[in-house]
């Protein structure tokens, strides 16, 4: 049977974004940096029976007593689920086979964006270039297939926003029906990323501009609409997150998890490894002065400004974004899309300044990026009527060649980022993603050559990829000098420590002297060096 055109398109998108990513994936052969190392280990533990429970520490914030832990108490764990399925649909636990559903959600992206585009943008050809953007995805696409949120969010972003502006007529059943699927997706989202609490309010928002949109309604009638369809959303979002706030409950007594909140008052982003993570309090943080405090955030806000225009846009995309979204500012779409970004931003500029200006924006501000390759083209669309009208242009044969060279360009950028990310960057201590865990491999062999039994614990920089690569139980380094060190790992009958060229300002000395007061060296390697606690210290 023949193919419809409608169909083929889309289908054909899908096949060639799905097939890029996993060859990005067999490329990349295993995790790249902590968080993919972090959910590859916690999917690996999935896939063997061992369920929510990990073998390392990574930071101190909920004050662990020890191994095993339980995981996910910073990460969220919808990412190593995925991941866990796809190694069960492949019966293995390959990097590849934990990649294949993340490369399955990243080939529907660019699908979703070319069959919204089409009704959004009332034009297949500009649907079709904001779907190949989706699919070349800029700085996205090393991150497409990776173990890690950004397909998935990027995806559950894409359609939340779609459904919470783009549905029929305004039924009592289909708003219903609206609220309970805004419902479930916002709880996938918050399974996704902690920040994914957010989709709550926006889609809080989008009903409230869904009710306040309904002409000849009173202010009774208005109210009674809003709690109408608000109770669906929360209790669809309730069902999905229920299991996980259950668990939770049964290890806190509290859906919430124990020190999550000490990640609100730090003064500077290696605190996350603070320890003991009792020193981080409110009044510690009003101490650290209000000056302080403003100039990280106006910083952060910074960071974070330059992310929407550099990885969010390529820069050359931002003055048709800003086009498209100005020129429909008034329209419902429009709001929930700047209202979703705008929540975004303050809350990683200004709560979570830290996290937010070193990758937390980059990974939320992906739930958006579908609407705003589709806003870049609406921009293209109208500046092509403005100089249509004002120079007599041939706004057909513009669109075709200006907009197919600006697709060969965003696909050549996306290239490029790609073999860089891949590459890493030595000079400012960036590992490539192929040679992510070459040295904690070469520092395993050091240490079965030392005779270190494999259960025991030693304290490294990155658990999370340590433990990936060799299984070995690890804790994080924490942040401080050499005698808060050797506390946490008297605390926690440590002997072993790795150091590597990342490590606590606190140990500088110690890794480029090679002398301690509290520890003993026993090998030196390039980039790295094995100690040993010494025993007068203990």
């Amino acid at each position: 049977m023949r193919i419809r055109k409608e169909i083929a398109l889309p289908l054909i998108l899908f096949t060639f974004s799905f097939l890029l990513s996993l060859v990005a994936a067999s490329i990349r052969e295993n995790p790249g940096y902590m968080d993919e190392a972090y959910y590859y280990l916690s999917a690996r533990n999935l896939y063997r029976g061992n369920g929510f429970t990990e073998m390392i520490l990574w930071n101190y914030l909920d004050e662990p007593i020890g191994l095993p832990h339980p995981s996910h108490l910073y990460w969220m764990p919808f990412p190593s689920i995925v991941a866990a399925g796809g190694m069960m649909l492949w019966g293995r636990e390959s990097y590849l086979a934990a990649s294949f559903l993340f490369a399955a959600a990243a080939g529907t992206i660019p699908m979703v964006t070319y069959l919204v585009g089409k009704r959004f943008l009332g034009d297949g050809l500009l649907a079709l270039f904001a779907a190949l953007f989706a699919m070349f995805g800029g700085y996205y696409l090393v991150y497409y297939s990776a173990v890690e949120s950004f397909s998935l969010y990027m995806l559950l972003g894409g359609v939340f926003i779609t459904v919470s502006a783009c549905m029929p007529t305004p039924t009592t059943n289909r708003r219903f029906l609206q609220s309970v699927c805004l419902g479930v997706l916002a709880g996938l989202m918050h399974l996704t990323r902690a920040d994914g609490i957010l989709w709550l309010t926006v889609g809080f928002f989008s009903i409230l501009l869904n009710i306040t949109s309904e002409k000849n309604k009173g202010v009774m009638e208005s109210i009674q609409r809003l709690i109408m369809f608000s109770v669906p959303f929360l209790a669809a979002y309730l069902l999905v997150m229920a299991p996980w706030y259950y668990r939770n409950f049964i290890l806190f007594q509290s859906p919430g998890v124990n020190g999550s909140l000490r990640a609100l008052f730090l003064t500077e982003y290696n605190e996350l490894y603070q320890y003991p993570a009792g020193s981080i309090t409110f009044s510690r943080w009003l101490e650290s002065g209000f000056a302080a405090i403003l100039h990280d955030r106006v910083r952060a806000a910074g960071l974070n400004f330059l992310s929407f225009l550099g990885v969010q846009n390529l820069v050359f995309l931002l003055p048709f974004t800003m086009v498209g979204l100005w020129n429909r500012r008034k329209e419902k779409i429009t709001k929930i899309v700047l209202f979703s970004w705008s929540s975004i931003f303050l809350v990683m500029s200004v709560v979570f300044p830290y996290a937010g200006s070193r990758g937390g924006f980059f990974h939320s501000a992906s739930a958006v990026q579908i609407w705003l390759f589709l806003y870049s083209m609406a921009g293209f669309k109208d500046l092509l009527r403005i100089l249509k009208e004002k120079r007599n242009w041939d706004s057909t044969q513009a669109k075709r060649i200006l907009g197919t060279g600006f697709t060969i360009i965003f696909g050549v950028l996306s290239f490029i980022l790609f073999i860089n990310q891949l590459g890493g960057n030595p000079a400012i201590d960036v590992s490539g993603w192929r040679d992510y865990d070459e040295q904690f491999r070469v520092v395993e062999s050091k240490l079965d050559n030392l005779g270190v039994s494999k259960s025991d614990v030693i304290m490294v920089n990155d658990p999370p990829g340590y433990h990936a690569a060799t299984e070995r139980p690890c804790l994080a380094i924490p942040n401080g000098d050499e005698s808060v060190l050797a506390k946490a790992m008297e605390d926690y009958h440590v002997e072993y420590l790795v150091l590597q060229q990342n490590h606590p300002e606190g140990l500088r000395a110690m890794y480029t002297e090679q002398e301690s007061e509290y520890f003993n060296i026993l090998v030196r390697g390039e980039g790295y060096s094995i100690w040993v606690i010494s025993k007068d210290s203990q």
